[in-house]
């Protein structure tokens, strides 16, 4: 990856849940975005995670074809193997990469388990194409945005929460909200 700026980009589950029909459905999202970012990647890394009953191979990994024609095939491939043979949509594992993965070390396309577990790696310019896929593809480009812009607001966790605190043990104070969500949050005139 050497020295390119790279940001996190993860999935605004508050806008991808309020989208709900099936043309923006999570299997078109996967494979705009997984075909758009194969182009900068040399290998993959697939797991069904919840598989259908009898499924004997639930992994598969590799290197990435050159050609831009037959990686598009075989990332549409794997995208279908996982949706096709998984009890659940969202809980897979699907890794794109610059060179060769593994879970700790996922550098571009990063869907550890679940859908609210995926993020992007990517250059602003990479980002960039990225959303105008998205959008020939009829998908919205600001479905996935930068981390950075979450919004955390610490919440009151009262008398007892700060005494538990003062013992060392953690008490989850922290909301966090999207961009999206923050807005609609304030539309609809509070933050909790």
């Amino acid at each position: 990856m050497g020295n390119r700026k790279t940001a996190r980009y993860i999935l605004d589950m508050h806008y991808y849940n309020s989208l709900g029909n099936e043309q923006t459905s999570l299997k078109k999202i996967v494979n705009v975005t997984a075909k758009s970012l194969a182009i900068h990647c040399t290998h993959y890394y697939a797991q069904i995670i919840d598989p259908v009953k009898g499924l004997k191979e639930t992994k598969k990994s590799g290197k990435l074809p050159k050609n831009k024609k037959e990686k598009n095939i075989l990332i549409e491939n794997i995208i279908n193997w996982i949706f096709d043979n998984s009890k659940c949509d969202e809980l897979f594992t699907l890794f794109l990469d610059e060179n060769m993965i593994n879970s700790e070390d996922c550098t571009k396309f990063c869907h550890y388990d679940d859908t609210c577990c995926w993020d992007l790696n990517l250059t602003e310019a990479e980002f960039k194409a990225l959303q105008k896929e998205l959008k020939q593809n009829n998908l919205p480009a600001e479905i996935f945005y930068d981390s950075s812009k979450t919004i955390c607001i610490d919440k009151d966790v009262g008398i007892i929460g700060k005494i538990f605190r003062k013992l060392g043990f953690e008490c989850e104070n922290t909301i966090y909200y999207s961009p999206k969500q923050w807005q609609s949050m304030k539309k609809q005139g509070g933050t909790q």
